[in-house]
């Protein structure tokens, strides 16, 4: 993972597989209940202005997303994410809407995504977008993004988009729709909402969700940071690497003190700057 100032403000957070922190540790044959978690990490970077931090969150693999038949674009259901009003919900919040792979490599173009879509969110700050990726989202490009304020710019009727992806004809993708919040404060009640999502070529519909009318093979997954476990302002400018290693960061103070054993979570790094 390398980042760097160019990028504005903030930078798409780094994200670990889901990790199950365990109820119980055995040592010497002995077992006894985990009381406690010690994460570490290497870093070399230099601080590019005085307000750039690198952070790291311990937060709950947790989900948003629902099936929800309060006024569907089309149909019976859509998808329909909101953020709570209460919780470990004030940064940072990931949330990701994942379809199964879909076959591009006997399409003919023009190929198109369209989609219905809700979104109400800080503007500038909280957004949504939508990825697209041929490797599993090991490397992805951003075909959509929206931020709305609540009051003025929010999405609150259902708008029809259209995304080219002629581009990708002789590929297998997957489209990845997420929403994302900035490291201030998540308004309480954005809302991103989802329907009729198609893929279809010039032979017709490739594949095609109807957000929960029938079942879905899309996949919802999510992350909620909370608190950050470091967030550090780093040593200033390096013009050779300097590798500083963090640790003694206790996984079980994540999430707002949310975290417990027993529970999925994620680990998540981040570059921001104000």
């Amino acid at each position: 993972w390398h980042e760097t100032g160019e990028t504005f403000l903030q930078t798409d957070m780094v994200l670990s597989p889901v990790i199950n922190v365990p109820t119980e540790v055995t040592v010497g044959g002995i077992t006894s209940p985990l009381k406690a978690t010690n994460l570490s990490v290497y870093l070399d970077w230099d601080n590019v202005g005085a307000n750039s931090q690198f952070r790291v969150y311990a937060g709950l693999a947790d989900t948003l997303w629902d099936v929800d038949g309060t006024d569907p674009g089309v149909g019976d259901s859509s998808w329909v994410l909101q953020v709570p009003t209460s919780g470990p919900y004030v940064e940072f919040i990931r949330q990701f809407l994942t379809t199964p792979v879909i076959d591009l490599t006997g399409a003919t173009a023009p190929v198109n995504l369209s989609f219905l879509f809700k979104s109400v969110s800080e503007p500038e700050f909280d957004y949504n977008k939508v990825d697209i990726s041929t490797d599993n989202f090991v490397s992805y490009h951003t075909v959509f993004s929206h931020s709305g304020g609540l009051t003025t710019g929010g999405v609150n009727t259902w708008t029809d988009t259209t995304i080219d992806l002629s581009a990708y004809v002789g590929e297998t993708v997957q489209l990845r729709f997420s929403q994302n919040g900035d490291f201030g404060f998540v308004e309480p009640d954005n809302i991103f909402a989802l329907d009729s999502i198609d893929v279809s070529d010039a032979g017709g519909s490739i594949f095609f969700d109807d957000g929960g009318d029938t079942p879905s093979s899309m996949v919802p997954s999510g992350f909620v940071p909370g608190n950050e476990l470091l967030a550090t302002l780093g040593p200033g400018p390096q013009p050779t690497p300097n590798w500083l290693s963090v640790s003694n960061m206790d996984v079980l103070f994540g999430s707002d003190d949310n975290v417990e054993p027993g529970d999925d979570i994620r680990i998540g790094v981040v570059f921001v700057s104000d």
